[in-house]
């Protein structure tokens, strides 16, 4: 069953993360980790030091505070995911 088009009602049946995540899933999510990093790491060469550290008149924040931002937050939500934080509580909403 195509779990993005069940109708109104429809349960699955829920487990928890009671076993460690496959290898073959850990890779992946690395191999995709390094795919996005190159690609920010990439686009981050073209611009100059002002550029990266420019915000405009609106107040928003530079694309190096966002990246710093992001920095911070995945290493909080990767390090020891499996038995803290996020990955608590999607084992939790999954019935885990």
């Amino acid at each position: 069953m195509d779990v993005g088009r069940r109708s109104a009602g429809t349960t699955f049946p829920r487990k928890p993360f009671t076993t460690p995540l496959p290898q073959d899933l850990l890779t992946s999510y690395k191999k995709l980790f390094a795919y996005y990093r190159t690609l920010g790491e990439r686009a981050m060469e073209q611009l100059t030091f002002d550029e990266l550290t420019a915000d405009d008149d609106a107040r928003s924040n530079s694309i190096a505070v966002i990246v710093k931002h992001l920095a911070g937050n995945m290493k909080s939500r990767w390090t020891d995911f499996t038995r803290s934080d996020g990955f608590s509580r999607l084992a939790a909403l999954c019935g885990g």
